[in-house]
């Protein structure tokens, strides 16, 4: 499956549903998104991984961009409904710990709601 996206606003949170494959050639148009996500103050995003089937290195390499950026400005992102695949991708870079990471976007609006 091609890679796909929608952004929805729930309040002050910024969701980000991805599926299918992301790869190396989806880098840029990301890069965009991420830039309009950053652009709350503070950014509070929740990316939901539920359908993404494939996640190369850059694109992770782009989550901890975001993710990085979004601490400087007083925010956070949240990753979501995780596959088996992509929790391990992330342990084994030692990269779980740069995110907040729920099972589901309503727990991480309540978790981070405080």
């Amino acid at each position: 499956m091609e890679a796909e996206w929608e952004l929805v606003d729930e309040g002050p949170f910024k969701i980000m549903r991805l599926g299918g494959r992301w790869e190396l050639m989806h880098h840029f148009e990301l890069h965009e998104i991420f830039e309009q996500l950053l652009q709350e103050e503070p950014p509070k995003i929740i990316l939901n991984l539920a359908a993404v089937d494939h996640i190369s290195s850059s694109i992770v390499g782009a989550f901890v961009r975001l993710s990085r950026d979004a601490r400087q400005k007083g925010g956070w992102v949240s990753l979501v409904a995780l596959s088996q695949s992509v929790r391990f991708s992330l342990q084994m870079l030692q990269l779980d710990d740069l995110f907040l990471i729920h099972r589901s976007e309503q727990e991480a609006m309540q978790q981070t709601s405080n």
